[in-house]
């Protein structure tokens, strides 16, 4: 039986920003499962105990329309 582990910190947050990226675009977790094609208790779980998974980090920043350097640090580089 695989061992639970707790949410580090920072994992936390990129869950926490997960979730705010999902609540801009759509009202319910089960339409970004839909776009991203898994399942929405398998997505579910995406915002509340583990990160998303790295397949799914480009296409999930796309459809939210955030930045995946945002989704990762909670911030963006100013550009020149």
């Amino acid at each position: 039986m695989a061992k639970k582990t707790t949410p580090t910190e920072i994992e936390l947050a990129f869950i926490e920003r997960t979730k705010t990226a999902r609540q801009g675009r759509f009202g319910a977790a089960k339409d970004m499962a839909k776009a991203l094609g898994i399942g929405a208790e398998r997505y579910a779980k995406y915002e509340f105990r583990s990160p998303l998974p790295h397949e799914y980090v480009e296409q999930f920043c796309l459809i939210a329309g955030v930045s995946i350097e945002w989704l990762f640090t909670g911030s963006e580089r100013k550009r020149a």
